[in-house]
């Protein structure tokens, strides 16, 4: 290692990090989960021999190399990027030189950042090693991050319409996923070396790319029948006898331009094609995407990310058990089986010190991980890509070892450990390989089921299972029969790491599905991902990953069963691939307590436990549905246009006027009449319910504005309305309750409690349901602590209703103004903690919930707080430490202070909370405690211990430290971390602390 060189990593402070930074020459063991690319990356001799890779949270995520800053042609380094784009995972290029030094993106297209002369670099400064994992670096280079020019989604564009235009010509659309799939693994054999000039001259066969180009149909039959011989596996037996030979010229131009990296869907040529020496054996598994296509809705299939794919392998095989076999009953493309092998593949390498040859490698897989799909496509790419994986990291010095021994080869897969036939690749039916002993019962069980319901009435075989087991498919939902099935097919203390919809454990409807499974199970752990979801599938569906063992026989635990949950949310690190969870996110429960009531996961997702507190004694109180179980209130949706074949008589339809949800502007907690028009519809399946077409009433749409408010407006003005709005209808017709309740649904509290009950308005699309709006707080006044008070107040709100409009200069989309808003507060009791909540989340948290692409990440809740938001919260901490404390009867009191250790542009808050008799200052020795925790912070952050990673994801610790009557802990400065919520759950994890349940619970 050159001295030049590492002047440059202390300069920009990437030797602060010696955990996260490998240099040229390391040799990365064999169990890293990114050994393989480490190792290409550092290789000395290697294509691209990298001076150092720098790790983000164990993610290869900036390259270092030496060379001319100073020269900016695209040609210089053209070769470099194209390997490392083809890698998928480097996002950042450094060019250090003697004097400056100037980064590349890591994608086609996009220009290099600025230079940086020596004299300018520092830990601060633009490329240290603070700065590449700044929310600041992402916004100067969206362009940089944007999955758009990925390898991964370029290289599935360009399939998908590959196969389409080649299905046509060779049969169907499953014959040219096949070519096409054999066409990329022999690219990977021949780029890999592993069919050479050699082996072509021995067996006189010719390169792909030039018998493609030269359209020689009969030579490519003859190189796919030797690949056969020689390779063996499923994956290389031709479809049909002469595919290649009969294929027309317009589809050899499609092939040959997918070889070339044409843009198939533009025809514009790139300079750059892919390498698949360094494309990664999972990211290749995404081209099953490509295969399901439009499918992918009817299928309940959605590609899994490979970041997502390591967070849910890691959960299974952490720790690694003995001799494991691994099951996915829906393994698509078998990333999650090629993730769990690789893995394996590691270990076992990592014990023996050597690389396994193939027959071992193939020995091990046949032991070791099955697989099975409805759908035959799909486990041939799973096949495929295990095969990769068999052959990744044997080094090709002498390929005829590796042919000559008749067992050396591709193992048979089909049948014996990937299953697709109807009879045994549906995990339901009875002749399911596992079920009939063909397949030992699985240790360990990874799978991202489909997430769908059947069409119409037709009852799919998973229903057909559950009727026969006497058990219930909630909402027909094929994910929650598949759960169950796979607990039933399980060895006893088996393993289980799912990807599943977020909604299952969150929505009333799911609940008795809970209970069941969780009283058979017994839960590790379950990260709730839906503020990332918009970021993970392309459907956009929330998901989560959960851990769970299945007991042995007998086993039993006189220990309350607690699991960690986990709600880590969108931030800068899924620029890299990655997600961080911070110690806010991280809350241990009682398995009982969710199997009885799921409800509490969803408040605990944004909420902290006092706030869970607050709305379980507002919900006791009183919601909309208690005034319509005392029939008071009517609440119910329009009439339906299409349904079935049915039709009705909308003569009394026409009688009125018509509100159209479609253009529906919401612009007064009044309905406007300028709003309604006359009824145009031809028919209707429905009229709905005709007393709500009348009277004074609340209506709302389904969707939201798009900082999540209710559209709700007050009207007593007759009119009809579709099933896409909702209304309130007060019997009595009392004019100024129903414009409270309108002014209420529209307010910043009713999004703050939506936020924190209504699964569809954060865990799908940007909505509330009518079941939803009924269960948020709500009482009359009548039945308020203050009846008289409560009255005045819904007279000033109705008043104020009557004249309003939405006033031009109205912050974040909100429609009321602030005296409303507190009045409203005063309304419902709120304390001045809660208000403070309220105001966060309306301000801080609901503008930036799930964001929908990368660059819109770097936002308020990921910036610095400011002095006075600090202070804000070190006030609120006391304030509920001071609660506690009165709770229990104590004396004396408490003083919290907030100070910032920072080093580089990564900065850490300090939070000292001291307890004291009211004649001791509270400050006593806080100097010893400050210098003793600035050393620590120091030491910690020298040794990369204030974050430590897993596989999956990374967790960035709170740390506590104990000093007399002091409390010390730091954590990150990012603004969602010191809210008013979060002050909340800190006071509350101080308590747990000094009263020692924290630790107990953090044994789990």
């Amino acid at each position: 290692m050159s001295t030049a060189l590492d002047d440059w990593l202390d300069h920009l402070a990437y030797a602060d990090f010696p955990e996260q930074l490998r240099r040229r020459g390391d040799v990365v063991a064999f169990d890293h989960p990114y050994a393989s690319e480490l190792n290409a990356l550092l290789d000395p001799n290697g294509q691209i021999a990298a001076a150092a890779v720098f790790e983000i949270d164990g993610v290869p995520a900036v390259c270092l190399i030496e060379g001319d800053p100073h020269v900016t042609a695209a040609a210089t380094y053209q070769a470099l990027q194209q390997r490392v784009w083809s890698q998928g995972l480097i996002s950042v290029v450094l060019v250090l030189g003697d004097d400056a030094v100037r980064a590349l993106p890591a994608v086609p297209g996009v220009a290099a950042g600025q230079l940086l002369l020596k004299q300018q670099a520092g830990a601060a400064s633009l490329y240290s090693a603070h700065a590449v994992q700044s929310p600041e670096f992402l916004a100067a280079h969206e362009d940089w991050f944007a999955s758009s020019r990925r390898v991964d989604h370029d290289l599935i564009a360009n399939l998908k319409i590959a196969v389409e235009r080649l299905a046509p010509d060779v049969g169907t659309v499953i014959d040219a996923q096949y070519l096409m799939a054999q066409v990329l693994f022999v690219s990977y054999l021949e780029h890999r070396g592993l069919v050479d000039t050699r082996y072509r001259t021995v067996h006189q066969v010719g390169a792909l790319h030039d018998l493609v180009e030269h359209r020689h149909g009969v030579g490519l039959d003859a190189l796919f029948r030797r690949l056969k011989i020689d390779f063996n596996g499923d994956f290389l037996t031709p479809r049909s006898e002469d595919a290649w030979k009969k294929l027309s010229p317009a589809s050899f131009k499609t092939v040959f331009h997918f070889l070339e990296r044409t843009n198939l869907a533009s025809g514009q040529g790139s300079l750059w094609r892919y390498d698949f020496r360094f494309i990664p054996v999972e990211l290749l598994s995404s081209v099953y995407e490509s295969f399901i296509g439009t499918m992918a809705k009817d299928l309940g299939a959605f590609y899994t990310p490979r970041h997502l794919a390591r967070l849910a392998v890691e959960e299974a095989l952490d720790p690694l058990p003995d001799a494991p076999v691994v099951f996915d009953g829906a393994c698509g493309s078998g990333i999650l089986l090629t993730t769990a092998f690789r893995r394996l593949l590691g270990r076992a390498e990592q014990q023996a010190q050597r690389r396994l040859s193939l027959g071992e490698r193939a020995k091990l897989l046949k032991a070791t991980i099955f697989g099975a799909d409805v759908h035959e496509s799909a486990c041939r790419v799973t096949s495929f890509s295990l095969y990769l994986a068999l052959l990744e990291d044997l080094v090709p010095t002498d390929i005829a070892e590796i042919l000559d021994e008749q067992h050396d080869k591709l193992p048979h897969l089909a049948g014996e450990n990937i299953f697709w036939d109807k009879h045994h690749g549906d995990i339901f039916h009875p002749q399911h390989p596992i079920a009939t002993g063909v397949v030992p019962r699985p240790t360990v069980l990874i799978s991202n089921p489909p997430w769908q319901e059947p069409a119409g009435m037709d009852k799919p075989l998973y229903e057909k299972y559950l009727d026969s087991s006497a058990e219930r498919a909630e909402l027909r939902q094929i994910a929650v029969a598949f759960v169950e099935r796979l607990t039933s097919l399980a060895a006893p203390g088996a393993r289980m790491s799912l990807i599943l919809p977020a909604s299952i454990f969150v929505k009333p409807t799911y609940q008795s599905f809970v209970a069941r499974w969780f009283e058979n199970v017994r839960v590790r752990r379950l990260f709730n991902l839906a503020d990332m979801r918009s970021l993970l599938f392309k459907a956009k569906h929330a998901a989560v990953v959960i851990r769970a063992d299945v007991p042995t026989t007998g086993e039993a635990s006189s220990r309350p069963m607690l699991f960690e949950y986990l709600t880590p949310k969108a931030d800068v690190s899924l620029a890299y691939r990655r997600m961080v969870v911070h110690g806010s996110d991280r809350r241990w429960l009682s398995q009982r307590r969710v199997q009885h009531d799921p409800f509490i996961l969803q408040p605990l997702y944004w909420g902290s436990e006092v706030e869970l507190g607050v709305l379980v004694e507002m919900r006791e109180r009183g919601t909309i549905q208690t005034q319509i179980a005392r029939k008071r209130f009517v609440s119910t949706k329009g009439f339906h246009m299409k349904d079935g074949t049915k039709e009705a008589d909308i003569a009394p339809l026409k009688a009125i006027p018509f509100l159209d949800a479609k253009t529906y502007a919401w612009s007064s907690v009044a309905l406007q009449d300028d709003e309604l028009r006359p009824f145009s519809l031809t028919q209707a399946a429905s009229i709905g319910d005709p007393q709500v077409y009348q009277g004074a009433r609340v209506v709302y749409p389904d969707g939201l504005t798009p900082v999540r408010r209710i559209r709700a407006a007050f009207s007593d003005a007759p009119f009809s309305f579709t099933n896409s709005m909702a209304c309130v209808r007060d019997l009595e017709d009392d004019e100024d309750t129903m414009r409270f309740l309108a002014a209420y649904l529209c307010s910043d509290l009713a999004a703050y409690w939506a936020l924190l009950t209504a699964p569809t308005a954060v865990l799908e699309r940007t909505q509330i349901k009518k079941a939803e709006v009924d269960r948020l707080p709500f009482w009359l006044w009548q039945d308020a602590q203050d009846p008289r008070r409560a009255k005045t107040i819904v007279e000033r709100v109705a008043t104020w209703s009557k004249n309003a409009l939405r006033s031009p200069g109205t912050p974040r989309g909100a429609l009321l103004p602030a005296e409303i808003e507190t009045l409203i507060h005063d309304y419902f009791g709120l304390d001045a903690r809660m208000r403070r909540v309220v105001a966060d989340v309306a301000n801080d948290v609901l503008p930036y919930v799930q964001p929908t692409a990368l660059g819109s990440m770097p936002n308020g809740l990921q910036t610095a707080p400011s002095e006075t938001q600090l202070q804000a919260y070190a006030q609120t901490l006391v304030g509920e430490l001071d609660r506690y404390r009165a709770l229990s009867g104590g004396e004396g009191q408490f003083n919290a202070r907030v100070r910032t250790w920072t080093a580089g542009e990564t900065g850490y808050g300090i939070v000292s909370a001291t307890a004291s008799s009211a004649d001791t200052p509270t400050d006593a020795g806080a100097h010893v405690v400050d210098t003793s925790i600035n050393q620590i912070l120091a030491t910690l952050r020298e040794h990369h211990l204030l974050e430590a990673h897993r596989e999956g994801h990374g967790v960035s610790t709170d740390l506590f430290v104990r000093a007399g009557d002091t409390i010390v802990f730091a954590k990150p400065l990012i603004r969602r971390l010191w809210l008013t919520s979060a002050a909340l759950d800190d006071a509350f994890r101080l308590l747990e602390y000094v009263q020692g349940t924290y630790g107990r619970f953090a044994k789990g």
